[in-house]
Formats: structure tokens, sequence, C-alpha cells
């Protein structure tokens, strides 16, 4: 990940490039907004054009980020978020139905599973190698 910073009208624009995930990235991150902060900075913006991918510790790094300009009295903004890269919450609610329709999958398979005796199991695969040595 490269970080490169610029100032538009009073405003610090930290280009972002790369991935933002755990180790070296955050902390890259971390250390710059802390600098831009002693130098005196209070208008931030994250440019994430040409961010391809942000793990879970890199959001954490990104509200840390923000909570820290805050108290210091500034305002950090996010910029150019790819079209392509669902909102948080999309990812959440999405995640959330995933988890729901296994669930119900499984409620359906154990319904299923207690509805059929033992007999007909047996009967089934019973057909079933009848049907193949009949081929």
């Amino acid at each position: 990940m490269t970080i490169t910073t610029r100032e538009v009208s009073h405003v610090t624009i930290v280009d972002i490039t790369g991935r933002i995930t755990l180790g070296d990235e955050t902390g890259k991150l971390r250390d710059t907004i802390h600098q831009l902060i002693e130098q005196g900075k209070k208008k931030i913006v994250l440019n994430l054009a040409h961010v391809d991918y942000i793990d879970s510790s890199g959001v954490g790094e990104l509200v840390s980020s923000y909570t820290t300009v805050r108290n210091a009295g500034g305002e950090l903004k996010l910029l150019n978020q790819k079209s392509s890269r669902r909102p948080l919450r999309h990812q959440a609610l999405h995640r959330l139905r995933h988890q729901r329709r296994r669930i119900h999958r499984r409620k359906i398979l154990r319904l299923l599973l207690r509805q059929v005796n033992i007999n007909d199991v047996g009967d089934l695969l019973h057909s079933v190698i009848l049907s193949e040595t009949s081929a």
C-alpha cells in the first residue's frame, strides 16, 4: 500500500493505493493520520479510488482514524469509494440473509428426516440398488 498526501484549498487529501489490511498497511494509515493531526491538519479526505480491498481490520482502522480526527476537532471524509464495492451495511445484510437461508434449509432437512421412517429409507435404498443391477 502506498500513501501520498497533497493540499487542495486548506484540505489535506490522502491518496491511498493498494489494499488496507491487517499489518503494515493499517499501521501506515494510522501513522499518517497521527502525523497530519500533529501538523495541525483539521480537514482530511481519504481518497480510496485506487484501493482494491479493505479487510475488517482496514475498516476498523478507518473508523479509528475518523474518531482520532474528530477528537482532535477535525473532519475526516471518504472519497471515491468504488461502485463495485458494496457499502458495508449491504455486505452485513447479505451475510445475514445467507445465514438465514442456511438455517432455513437445515430446519427443512430436519423436518423431512423426522417424517421419513427407517423402513421408507430402506425401501428407497432397496429400489435404487435393484434399478442399478437391472440396468
